[in-house]
């Protein structure tokens, strides 16, 4: 509909934020309620003008709104209108306003889908010819372990080899995770839910069908936990908020139908950041397992801290803007944030649909390969599903690879000590990547001008689609709900981000996936980023693998980042498996936890 239909006549000008080159005309006439204005002033594009706070410092709360208070907004605004113009605006405010009450008594909740499918391919790329090979792939060496304790930090996919032999049973496992759980959660607050019941039921199961030849696969039998806003049937569902905490959704995620199928058991529902920001939730702060006097990072919080501390053989976490990487990093996990759409988000609480992903968060690059195959596909619940094989059987050698880096950014001053460490475990891996026998090419950075307009403009894609997704929570149970973030300030600037300002950041995304295929294009993995931030691989949709590559000088482990084509996280399982080959930085155990 365009402005006519919206408007009424059609004589409104919309306006940039500069402004216009007309001169005020003192009016006072009659006056409108100033929630109504500030509402529409959203809607017809007029909050980026700073309009909406000009006129909230000179209307009192409850008062009408009148013309001449109008123009003293506009003054403090750095505005001009014309009378014409100030005289429409408030004849169409009652008329917008209907239109806001009628949309939110629609009651749009979280789950509600959002019909403007985002897609990472950039205009005129397809996706990637990927076949699965139908044979297994090559189960890995295991030393038989003296008790069961000794497995509590052994990769998943030695668990599945142990397991499959019928070395140790799924039962004694899940016992020795579920006491360890409850040993260590007290010190590191990670755990939200004990699904103990659950976990007996479906480790007895296992070891049936093992027994039985049943085998279902490389998880069968493997314990797991899942960051607390997956949908668990019949299992409180919180979303790190103490509000929910006794919430029960009846059904399963699709992430949770797909390992249960698998044959892998649920021991626990773990700690997330309040609304899935940061590491502080109702229970207190989820801590770093290598330092408890430090939090975990979040918003997978809980995941990370129990994977790093041995409580779970491996867990799935959810990355809107560096919420799994950044724990994996924290907390020296081995994370996949696969390509945007290679996992349903079905039944698990929406941060923002454009940006949502699931990933695991393992001990290795090979577990990563075992959990995603197992969750990725599509999804007729989840139109951003694709139908891909993952093709992990099928990894190239790394002998064939093309790996990029960028010179710029390994060459950079570090601002701390953490990045002196992270880009000194950076250039280690590349001489390491170099001896591997991959061919090195260096990329030229972006220009940093062009590059952060593009990715600050792009964000606020981001906050309005978690505005959105959030409405009825914010209506329904009001600011006072949230004790540990700061989610009712960042929702309530969000409302006045213009409908047009929200569709031109949409464009200048699409400018930005354009700007990485173009440099990305001609190499297979790119070893850490294009930019310092992670937030231009969340806007662009391209998988990341991180992985610790090395200790600081307090025994702390320090990452690298692998950087993925879109939907080749089979090169990155490559790459990543051959440097773990080669090393033991990611079997590394936190000192006070073994």
């Amino acid at each position: 509909m365009g402005a006519k239909g919206v408007i009424g006549k059609g004589k409104f000008s919309f306006f940039s934020s500069r402004g216009l080159a007309m001169k005020p005309d003192n009016v006072a006439s009659k006056g409108v309620n100033r929630r109504c204005f500030l509402a529409v002033c959203s809607g017809l594009g007029l909050a980026s003008t700073g309009l909406p706070a000009a006129l909230a410092a000179v209307a009192p709360d409850g008062e009408a709104v009148t013309l001449s208070m109008m123009e003293q907004a506009e003054a403090l605004a750095g505005l001009s209108f014309t009378v014409e113009e100030r005289r429409e605006i408030v004849e169409r405010l009652s008329y917008q306003r209907k239109i806001f009450k009628a949309l939110r008594e629609l009651r749009l909740g979280n789950q509600t889908p959002y019909s403007l499918q985002f897609n990472p391919l950039p205009i005129g790329q397809g996706l990637p010819n990927i076949k699965e090979d139908a044979s297994p792939a090559s189960a890995p060496r295991v030393t038989d372990i003296k008790s069961i304790e000794d497995a509590a930090f052994l990769p998943a996919s030695e668990l599945s080899v142990l397991l499959a032999k019928q070395k140790i049973s799924s039962l004694d496992l899940t016992r020795m995770y579920l006491a360890r759980l409850k040993k260590h959660d007290p010190t590191l607050k990670c755990v939200v839910t004990l699904t103990e019941d659950l976990a007996m039921e479906q480790a007895k199961r296992a070891d049936g069908e093992i027994a039985a030849g049943k085998h279902r696969g490389p998880l069968h039998g493997v314990p797991w936990g899942v960051k607390d806003l997956f949908a668990t049937k019949g299992i409180p569902t919180s979303w790190g908020m103490e509000a929910f905490k006794d919430r029960i959704i009846h059904e399963n995620a699709a992430a949770v139908e797909r390992l249960e199928k698998a044959g892998a058991v649920l021991v626990a529902k773990l700690s997330l950041g309040e609304l899935a920001t940061g590491d502080r939730w109702f229970g207190g702060r989820t801590r770093n397992p290598w330092n408890p006097k430090t939090g975990s990072g979040g918003s997978s919080a809980g995941s990370a801290s129990a994977v790093a501390a041995g409580l779970v053989g491996f867990a799935l976490g959810t990355e809107t803007n560096n919420s799994l990487v950044g724990p994996a990093m924290v907390c020296g996990n081995t994370g996949l944030r696969p390509t945007f759409g290679r996992v349903s988000r079905y039944g698990v609480m929406t941060v923002a649909w454009s940006f949502d992903k699931i990933g695991p968060l393992c001990r290795s690059a090979e577990d990563c390969a075992l959990v995603l195959n197992a969750i990725a596909g599509p999804d007729d619940r989840d139109h951003s599903t694709v139908d891909l094989p993952c093709g992990f059987d099928r990894c190239p050698d790394v002998k064939n690879m093309k790996v990029g880096y960028v010179r710029e950014l390994l060459s950079m001053p570090p601002q701390n000590q953490y990045m002196a460490d992270i880009l000194e475990a950076h250039k280690t891996a590349l001489n390491a990547i170099g001896d591997l026998g991959a061919q090195l090419v260096p990329l030229p950075a972006f220009d940093p001008g062009r590059l952060d307009k593009l990715v600050y403009s792009a964000s606020i894609c981001m906050a309005a689609e978690a505005a959105a997704a959030h409405e009825d929570l914010m209506q329904d149970l009001g600011p006072e709900a949230f004790q540990h973030s700061n989610w009712p300030e960042r929702l309530r600037a969000a409302r006045f981000i213009p409908a047009v300002e929200y569709v031109q950041a949409s464009r200048a995304r699409s400018v930005l996936m354009q700007m990485v295929e173009d440099k990305m294009g001609g190499v297979d993995v790119l070893l850490g980023r294009m930019t310092v931030s992670s937030l231009q691989g969340n806007l662009t949709g391209h998988p990341e693998l991180v992985m610790p590559y090395g200790q600081n000088a307090q025994g702390i482990p320090v990452s690298i980042i692998l950087t993925g084509n879109l939907y080749e996280e089979s090169k990155l399982i490559a790459l990543g498996r051959a440097l773990q080959n080669n090393t033991r930085h990611h079997l590394g155990r936190p000192r006070d936890f073994t």
